[in-house]
């Protein structure tokens, strides 16, 4: 009976309490467990949900690996190393999808997230103060803290899930100690290390600086066998990298691969850094709201908390000779949430240059950035959840204190339990506004057909959303959005691009007839890209008018073919229904589409359209047809200044070669289309002439394009 009271009051009750702050905290999550999710400014919130229904569907449909995808981006095959993939709650979270969902999974996993993350901080704490009864404040401050609100609000779940991070720990500290079967800790401390790094990279990060400087302390502050204490410490951490080496040298390579976006820039560390001022100021919960503080832009949810850091500095001053390594390990984690440039407050983000960013005070990161993968930590702030870790076992530290100086029985009681309230009490921000994720009943008309198609959603700024569309539908569609710029040359397809621009201008005069785009559903055939979905109701990303002009586009496009299904959300087209989808033929058929190397459009006294080009133009002449097409091309071209040589490269050879003098003259060429992308290289032997900011060497008028020997359409 002895025993189960135990169990009750050190992990039942402590659990039980931790779950109800976390439903009261994300409060009214879990009024709408599965309909609604917590509304995010951004897309990440949605990009979530998408990893969590990726991993179950890889591993359990698929039977793969889910780092690598050929759903997004289509038609390409794309890898997610450097994604936020956060397998580990992915791969938990399957049995609860097929239990109860998708949406309903994802708001569970939130609330169990929060939950763990405060009963593995108040083990932690508990065990190293030896206070269980002080150590619930140690959880509040970390589960609780502005922080993971932050984080929460975002829909980062990757980042919320950070119950990995004490959990850790506490089993490395074991591990360290040698404590009863040493080799149960270890074991369990490097698993805990593989999850981990497997939710985040960053926490991997972070967690491998936090074990070293726990080893460190042991081998100078403790009288133990040097040997063995590095066999646990060293040999643990080598056990979760034996592990882990397979995925780690992927995601190394990934890092300097084709999808990486190069160095991290000094301004965009600057601005996902801590300002000082950010620790203390208050964030807009529930109390500070009374106090006249607004969520806006100076305010960033990453204050420690009035309360909590008055525990923490009472508890590193009444002990410091026994708690200075915490101490210490929260400065070091403090340092490398600063950034690079030490800076007083966060409020000028918005208008934050280049500049100021690296004429900053200097900080010791500065020299880590500039190491070989010093950068890959791109979000410095994160570390601040290491320093909210240690404010809570410290906090414990200073909590305890006072208990100890109490002589009433009650005082002792109450104590504890009034300082998780006022600091619970200063973190709380509900309500938290909610956002309907119910999906379209004609999503689930495609998931519902047995055919292989991709498809296409418009405008592209509904991309994330089309993400999580595809966990009903389950096709491959165009576009897609991943943490780092990938690239994605089927986007500039002639055709496609057009579809997909951002300004509605491919209709208007330039050097390629335009009236050639009514073959885009040729390609869209070509791709076997089935439908196309334009949402009416993306109000808060599209305007209106840009919303009005794209669909009368769209129309131009299609030739004002009627849509194949339309409500109040969505118009979807069906591409075989199209015209021209299934048999283009002949020069009409041919997309072309300008690709880099081209200034923009200028105008003749007369009103002709003509482009310059420099010294090496790129042309995309699509044929959708399933046959190679001999066309001809007549234009007319001018050279800037001297007479130019001109080359067409086709297929890494010369297709056609002339001189262009400085006087305009016709200009006529015959080219062999394969199916398909033909990217012909415009070049010129003689170097363009500068003019302001551009470069040009010849100017081209309207091409015109016909037939040379082939088929003609009926």
């Amino acid at each position: 009976m002895k025993n189960r009271s135990g169990f009750w009051f050190r992990h039942a009750i402590p659990f039980g309490l931790y779950l109800l702050g976390a439903i009261i905290f994300t409060y009214p999550l879990v009024l709408n467990l599965g309909s609604r999710i917590i509304s995010t400014p951004g897309s990440d919130g949605w990009q979530n949900l998408w990893h969590l229904w990726w991993v179950r569907h890889s591993l359990i449909d698929l039977r793969a690996l889910p780092y690598y995808t050929e759903m997004l981006y289509y038609p390409q095959r794309i890898d997610l190393l450097l994604d936020p993939l956060n397998v580990t709650t992915g791969t938990l979270s399957i049995p609860l999808q097929y239990l109860f969902g998708l949406v309903a999974t994802f708001n569970i996993w939130v609330l169990l997230a929060i939950t763990l993350a405060g009963y593995c901080t108040y083990l932690l704490a508990g065990y190293l103060s030896d206070n269980y009864h002080a150590a619930i404040v140690a959880g509040v401050i970390f589960a609780f803290s502005p922080l993971i609100s932050l984080w929460l609000n975002l829909g980062q779940l990757e980042l919320l899930t950070a119950f990995w991070l004490p959990l850790f720990a506490l089993l490395y500290l074991k591990t360290l100690k040698g404590e009863g079967r040493w080799q149960w800790y270890a074991g369990f401390a490097a698993f805990s290390f593989v999850l981990m790094s497997l939710t985040s990279w960053y926490f991997a990060y972070y967690g491998l600086i936090f074990a070293g400087l726990l080893l460190l302390y042991r081998l100078l502050s403790h009288e133990e066998k040097l040997r063995g204490l590095l066999l646990r410490g060293i040999g643990t951490l080598l056990l979760a990298g034996v592990a882990l080496l397979p995925i780690v040298l992927r995601t190394t390579g990934a890092v300097g691969g084709e999808q990486n976006v190069g160095r991290q820039s000094t301004l965009n560390f600057w601005l996902n850094s801590v300002a000082l001022l950010d620790l203390i100021k208050p964030a807009p919960t529930f109390i500070w709201k009374a106090f006249g503080f607004s969520d806006n832009t100076d305010q960033r949810w990453l204050f420690l908390g009035s309360i909590a850091l008055a525990l923490v500095l009472l508890g590193l001053a009444v002990n410091f000779k026994k708690q200075w390594f915490w101490g210490l390990t929260g400065v070091v984690f403090l340092e490398l949430a600063l950034g690079p440039t030490l800076r007083l407050d966060s409020s000028n983000n918005l208008f934050a240059t280049a500049t100021d960013a690296e004429n900053g005070i200097p900080t010791p990161n500065r020299l880590l950035y500039a190491l070989p993968f010093g950068d890959i930590a791109r979000r410095p702030l994160v570390s601040l959840i290491l320093v909210m870790l240690v404010c809570g076992i410290l906090a414990t530290y200073g909590l305890d204190f006072l208990v100890k100086r109490l002589q009433n029985y009650k005082l002792k009681a109450a104590l504890p339990a009034l300082a998780v309230l006022l600091i619970f009490l200063e973190f709380m921000p509900i309500p938290r506004p909610m956002a309907d994720a119910s999906i379209n009943s004609f999503y689930q008309k495609l998931a519902d057909s047995p055919d292989n198609f991709a498809v296409i959603d418009l405008p592209d700024k509904s991309d994330v959303l089309a993400m999580y569309y595809q966990t009903t539908h389950e096709k491959p569609m165009v576009g897609g959005y991943i943490a780092r710029a990938l690239p994605y040359p089927f986007a500039q397809t002639p055709g496609i691009k057009e579809l997909r621009s951002t300004t509605p201008a491919a209709l208007s005069r330039d050097i390629f007839d335009p009236n050639t785009l009514e073959n885009t559903s040729a390609v869209l055939q070509y791709f076997n890209i089935r439908y196309v979905i334009y949402h009416l109701n993306l109000t808060d990303t599209v305007s209106d008018s840009y919303r009005k002009a794209h669909l009368e586009y769209i129309n131009e496009i299609f030739q004002a073919a009627p849509p194949y299904y339309r409500d109040s959300e969505i118009v979807v087209w069906h591409v075989p229904d199209l015209p021209g989808a299934s048999n283009p033929c002949g020069a009409k058929a041919i997309l072309p589409g300008r690709l880099g190397g081209w200034n923009e459009r200028q105008f003749t006294d007369s009103g002709e359209v003509f482009r310059w080009m420099d010294g090496n133009a790129e042309v995309n002449f699509f044929n959708p047809s399933k046959q190679s097409l001999r066309v001809e091309f007549d234009t007319a071209a001018y050279s800037w200044n001297q007479a130019r040589h001109l080359q067409l490269w086709q297929n890494k050879s010369i297709a056609y070669e002339t001189q262009i003098g400085t006087e305009r003259a016709p200009l006529h060429f015959e080219l062999t289309l394969q199916p398909g992308d033909n990217r012909v290289q415009f070049k010129t032997l003689e170097p363009g002439n500068k003019e302001g900011n551009r470069t040009q060497a010849i100017a081209f008028l309207p091409f015109v394009i016909s037939d040379f020997a082939n088929p003609r359409c009926g």
